[in-house]
């Protein structure tokens, strides 16, 4: 305002009025001012488009910002859900197979039980099988044995009735004592078990082995066809096979027997 008073009213007073030249000096300077200002106001107005401008485009950008902000949210969110909705879907299938693998593991472990005591009750009726077989077949072979044994020794008493008989004949003959009630006949130089083993040995002696004589762990001591001797008889006694002696002498009697 003061800069307007000042150009509004700088004149001097004369006598009929103000002075021209200054007036005019004065308009001059006016017009060069307002010329001024025009410039002055058309490079403000120019700056001032310009800054619409910008701040237009900068509205604008901001508005693509947001936009795409939003798009990147709803985007996000979108894939946060599928996200989700896989995640659960995978729980669940993780779930069932599991379960399913569980149900499984129980089948498989229940049918490998049920194999084992399968196998567990085949191996215990082998087992009880087994142990039949080998009570028969001990039983059957003591069966023989004792058969064997009954038939060795009815053999040797019938054999040492006629011995003492033949030698009860002989004292009568020779006119020989008594025998006293409950004695036993015996023959001067002898006695009953050198008797006895004479008459076992006479049984034995002179017979041929119908099969090998072998011993507990299946070595064969004497061989098949062999003609059993006294020594022979001595020697499988020491040795414990007096039973094996007499079945392998009995199993020719039997197979004889049989034909």
């Amino acid at each position: 305002m003061d800069e307007l008073n000042s150009l509004l009213y700088p004149f001097r007073r004369v006598r009929h009025g103000y002075d021209p030249e200054q007036v005019e000096t004065e308009l001059k300077r006016l017009t060069e001012y307002c010329s001024a200002q025009e410039r002055e106001v058309a490079s403000l107005s120019k700056a001032l488009e310009k800054a619409q401008q910008r701040e237009s485009l900068a509205r604008e950008a901001v508005r693509a910002l947001e936009n795409a902000l939003k798009q990147v949210e709803n985007q996000a969110g979108q894939r946060r859900e599928k996200a989700r909705g896989e995640a659960d879907q995978l729980r669940e299938e993780g779930q069932r197979e599991l379960t399913e693998t569980r149900r499984l593991a129980a089948r498989i472990a229940e049918t490998i039980v049920q194999r084992a005591e399968q196998q567990a009750r085949e191996r215990e009726e082998q087992a009880r099988h087994r142990i039949f077989c080998y009570e028969r077949e001990l039983r059957l072979t003591l069966d023989s044995f004792y058969t064997l044994a009954r038939r060795h020794l009815r053999a040797l008493e019938s054999d040492l009735i006629d011995q003492l008989r033949g030698a009860v004949a002989r004292l009568d003959a020779d006119d020989a004592p008594a025998i006293p009630c409950g004695g036993m006949v015996q023959v001067p130089g002898e006695s009953t078990s050198g008797r006895w083993g004479q008459a076992e040995h006479s049984l034995l002696c002179g017979r041929t082995l119908a099969r090998d004589v072998v011993d507990s762990e299946g070595r064969m001591v004497v061989p098949r066809y062999s003609v059993v001797t006294p020594e022979m008889v001595e020697d499988l006694i020491e040795r414990g096979l007096y039973g094996e002696l007499i079945e392998a002498l009995m199993t020719g009697d039997g197979e004889g027997n049989g034909d």
